[in-house]
Order: structure tokens, then sequence, then C-alpha cells
């Protein structure tokens, strides 16, 4: 039995590829499984605390301590809106209590600044103090709830400068239209027949008809003249996109398309996806490639064949060959 070291190189460079492939699998898989399990058990852990939203929603007792939560220009009007706004501004002075509560008691001090958040439920259980992560919780807690929900960015209106904060619209389906909702200020417009604003409502009175702001808010930081939907210039690759397509971000802002936000509200779904999807390309292109090696080694080995038994034939041309034949017919 010959040593590894005494095979040949190729050879040697093979099976050293074929073992590195093996782990990767082996570690892409595990990562799959894993960011399953997290997602599932976020998931599970979102639907448990919709379902205490809900019960809190509809007691009175619960209403009552939730409005409390609210800002004071929201709480003043909250009798204004329609059940269906009540039960949705409700479960937004749930999160606003929930998030500021844990923020206070475990955020900024059990978490570094440096460890990423991957899931909704890091958020929840470590609050970063940031608009942000309060929209993210929110986002789950309504999309568990069965809601339609979408982020929307807020720039400076001074610089124009992205990410200045960060706010969240929800469908509402018996009214058929968007709500905006500030989760880190408990805060949202009603115009004035008492129902919820969309964020392009806000930005078409933002300059003179908007007055009920929450307390402490930067109008010129946080403008709604400057909203957008989700920054794509921060996700990785996108560069290259826009250079390739001119526009890019233009269309995806006119459409309205804040598709990181999905990939955000299931992050560790996206890296079970991934690691899988990773996982099985490394098994079938491997097999594709010795597939059409195989195909191609067969083909050949035919035609030497074909060969071989012309030449043996006399024959070093086929196609003269076949040509003289049918010359010889045409003379007979």
């Amino acid at each position: 039995m010959t040593s590894f070291a005494s095979r040949p190189l190729i050879t040697r460079l093979r099976y050293l590829a074929g073992a590195a492939r093996s782990h990767a699998v082996g570690a892409l898989l595990m990562l799959g499984l894993v960011g399953t399990y997290f997602q599932q058990a976020e998931n599970s852990a979102f639907h448990r605390l919709s379902s205490a939203a809900g019960e809190e929603v509809v007691s009175i007792e619960g209403r009552q301590k939730l409005s409390a939560h609210l800002s004071d220009s929201l709480r003043s009007r909250f009798e204004q809106l329609s059940q269906e706004e009540r039960e949705v501004v409700l479960r937004l002075a749930y999160v606003a209590r929930l998030a500021h509560e844990r923020d206070l008691n475990f955020g900024r001090f059990s978490r570094p600044e440096w460890l990423p958040r991957f899931g909704v439920r890091d958020h929840l259980n470590d609050p970063s103090g940031k608009c942000a992560s309060y929209t993210l919780i929110l986002g789950k807690l309504l999309s568990s709830s069965g809601y339609t929900v979408r982020k929307v960015g807020l720039a400076s209106s001074k610089t124009s400068e992205r990410s200045q904060h960060h706010v969240l619209e929800v469908w509402l389906p018996e009214a058929r239209r968007w709500a905006v909702l500030d989760t880190i200020f408990a805060h949202a417009f009603v115009d004035g027949s008492g129902h919820l604003r969309s964020a392009a409502e806000v930005r078409a009175d933002w300059g003179g008809g908007i007055k009920e702001l929450p307390a402490g808010y930067d109008a010129e930081s946080f403008s709604y003249a400057c909203l957008y939907y989700t920054n794509w210039q921060r996700l990785p690759g996108f560069g290259i996109i826009e250079a390739l397509f001119p526009g890019a971000d233009a269309w995806l802002q006119a459409h309205e398309v804040a598709l990181p936000f999905v990939v955000q509200l299931n992050g560790y779904g996206w890296i079970g996806t991934l690691a899988f999807g990773a996982a099985v390309m490394c098994i079938i292109l491997p097999w594709w490639l010795r597939c059409r090696a195989s195909r191609r080694l067969l083909v050949t080995s035919r035609h030497d064949e074909k060969c071989r038994h012309d030449a043996e034939a006399g024959i070093d041309d086929p196609q003269r060959a076949r040509m003289m034949v049918e010359d010889g017919h045409a003379k007979g």
C-alpha cells in the first residue's frame, strides 16, 4: 500500500480538494441547521409575544395602560381613530414600552457594540436604543400578527444624509391604506378627519401642515421631506449594480421597494437558506462537471474508434470515401 506522500502530485491535490469540499459541505449544512433553528425559535417567540400583545390590547385595563405610553399628541386624538387603527397604535405602544424597558435593563450593558445582531430577537433581547432596533421589533410583531409592513428611512433636510431615522409603515386591510408609525417616539400622525397618515401624506404636508410632532423631535434631521425606502447604497455589491444599471436606486425608491427590510425580519432564516444553497452547490457542481467530462470522453472515444475502423479499411477521409462511392454509382 503506497503512502500519501509517494502518490503523484495531481492525485494528492485531488484528494485534498475532495476532503476540503467534504468539510465545507458539512460546515455549511451545520450552519444551515443552526440558522433554521434560530429562525424557528425567533418566530415562535414573536408569535407568543403577539398573542400577549393581543390580549392586552382587547382588555380595557390593558388599553388604558398602553395608551399612557403614546406621545401626547397621539394620545389626545386616540379616540378619533377607527377600531383597526386603535389596535395598530396600541401594538405600537406595547413595543415602545417593551423595547424601552429592555433597553434600560439589559441593553448597552450585556452586548458589545461591535457584535452584530443577525435576528430580530437579538434586538428584542438587547435593544440598541436606536430607532432601527425598535422599528425591527415592531415590524416583526406586526408581521407575526398578520400585518404587511415596510420600513421607511428619513434623511436630513440639511445634508441629505440617509440613515438619520427609521419609521415603519403598516398596511391597514380594512381602510386599504398605509399608516406610518414611529416606534422610538411612540407616535403616529393623524389627519383632520381622524385617520392615521401614511408617510407620503406626512411628506406632502411637511412644509407647514404638520403640527403634532412629539417632544424632542428634530424636524430637520428627521425630515419626511427626504424619506426613502431603505438605504440600498449600504448593501454590499450595490455599487456594482448601480454602475451596471444606472438609475436602479431611483427606480427602487419610486416603486417603494424595501426588500432588505424583509431580509432583516428573517435574518437567521436567510443565513440558513444561503448555507443550504451553498452546500447543495458544492455537491451538485462537481457532479455536473464530472458528468460533462464523462460525456466528452465518451464522444471522443467513439470518434477515435470510428477513425480506427476507417484506417483499417484504408480510408483516411470518410467524407471523401463516401463521395468516391457516390461517384462510382453515378458512373455505373
